[in-house]
């Protein structure tokens, strides 16, 4: 006897970082095994510099993470050295980066004479330590590398982000890196303010749970359809003053169900 497989309407999910990804034509059930057929070949996710480069919509951050150096706390030699945006960025193992739309990107010129200031106001769209999916951002509350609360919630008209005063709608979810993942808004969230201590713990919270069992969150960049139960999520402390290695964090990976993905 031949089995049946179902049909479900084409579904676009994100499977990599381009502009160009391929999407789901067709899913077709059978058992305990989900078949995809896809529109083109999947890639590796690429590093940071990689994906600034290939996707149009991070060109304004993009110039500015590799063109703006920010104080770091060097552990070897106990020192500070000014290193760019993009190369702390790079480094960084379990990364979400919330980054400004290229129109967005525009308002961090306030802060060209006082790259302290800026890297402070960065560190409030990072959560350093946990890579966190879209089906992940709804009703929950993220710590970010700047140890300031990262609200978000959802609505009709979409996903949202508050740090601060600052509100910011995701326009773009899960551009996926080889370290993590990038959630691109609209308004860059104008907070400087910091606090290590907060951070800090979020960093060694956000480390232990990284040898914990994962949770089934749903197909990244696609709606779950329901809010997830509200709570507080620990992140880290990027460019950290006080953080012993910013760049050794673990990554957690998310394997969700069993499926085959054919081109």
């Amino acid at each position: 006897m031949v089995p049946t497989l179902s049909f479900l309407p084409p579904l676009n999910v994100v499977t990599s970082s381009r502009t160009n990804d391929p999407h789901v034509s067709k899913i077709f059930y059978y058992q305990n095994l989900d078949i995809y057929v896809i529109d083109g070949v999947l890639d590796y996710p690429s590093d940071v510099n990689d994906t600034f480069e290939s996707n149009t919509a991070l060109t304004g951050f993009a110039n500015l993470a590799h063109n703006t150096k920010v104080p770091i706390w060097d552990t070897g030699d106990h020192t500070l050295e000014n290193v760019s945006i993009a190369e702390v960025l790079y480094g960084v193992r379990g990364l979400t980066l919330l980054v400004p739309s290229n129109e967005a990107s525009t308002q961090f010129s306030q802060f060209s004479n006082n790259n302290t200031v800026l890297w402070d106001v960065l560190r409030n769209h990072i959560i350093n330590g946990t890579t966190v999916y879209s089906p992940a951002l709804v009703n929950v509350t993220h710590i970010s590398s700047a140890g300031q609360y990262l609200q978000f919630s959802s609505n009709s008209s979409g996903k949202f982000v508050t740090s601060g005063n600052t509100t910011a709608r995701i326009t773009q979810p899960d551009v996926l890196t080889k370290n993590g993942v990038f959630h691109i808004i609209d308004r860059v969230l104008l907070n400087a303010d910091v606090n290590e201590d907060v951070a800090d713990h979020a960093y060694s919270s956000a480390t232990e749970l990284a040898g914990h069992s994962s949770t089934e969150t749903g197909p990244v960049g696609v709606p779950t359809g329901g809010s997830n139960s509200g709570g507080v999520n620990t992140g880290g402390a990027v460019g950290n003053s006080k953080s012993v290695n910013t760049f050794n964090v673990v990554a957690l990976s998310i394997i969700v169900g069993s499926c085959f993905l054919f081109a």
